[in-house]
């Protein structure tokens, strides 16, 4: 998910964001506020390191139990309450995500694979699980790839 906001902070270059750290309230996370601001900062350096994203675009902010938070009976609950809320005043930030899936089924009696891997270091085992009917899986072990050749077949 960060990936995509970062993604899309690098198209919006005008935009920013919020992220307001929270924690359960409950035993040693109990008012600490700290905790809360560090989770956020966490989310912060990864945005700026992982996304060169500007450090004035992005407002740090804590509290404690998030702004919805969900019920602190549950052990689900608690956990889902320890989290980085995100805003932004633009809308295209936190669109949805989209996502494409598709299946194709081949009735051909037989199927061959031929992959193609660029590996710089080369490859010591490559393994390639394939399901089958039923429950049983397919496994087919690659040979090895020397170090001296980029791409192995």
């Amino acid at each position: 998910m960060l990936n995509i906001i970062g993604k899309r902070m690098i198209e919006h270059p005008e935009a920013a964001i919020t992220l307001t750290g929270c924690n359960d309230n409950i035993g040693a996370e109990k008012g600490n506020r700290k905790l809360s601001t560090a989770r956020a900062e966490a989310v912060r350096d990864y945005l700026q390191t992982g996304w060169n994203i500007a450090p004035d675009r992005i407002l740090i902010e804590a509290r404690n139990l998030p702004k919805m938070p969900s019920t602190s009976r549950l052990e689900e609950g608690q956990a889902d309450n320890r989290r980085v809320e995100i805003t932004s005043e633009n809308p295209a930030i936190l669109d949805l995500v989209r996502s494409t899936y598709f299946a194709t089924r081949i009735d051909a009696p037989a199927l061959t694979l031929k992959p193609v891997v660029t590996a710089p270091h080369g490859v010591a085992v490559g393994r390639l699980p394939l399901p089958t009917t039923g429950r049983n899986w397919v496994s087919r072990q690659a040979k090895a790839c020397p170090r001296r050749r980029s791409k192995c077949r």
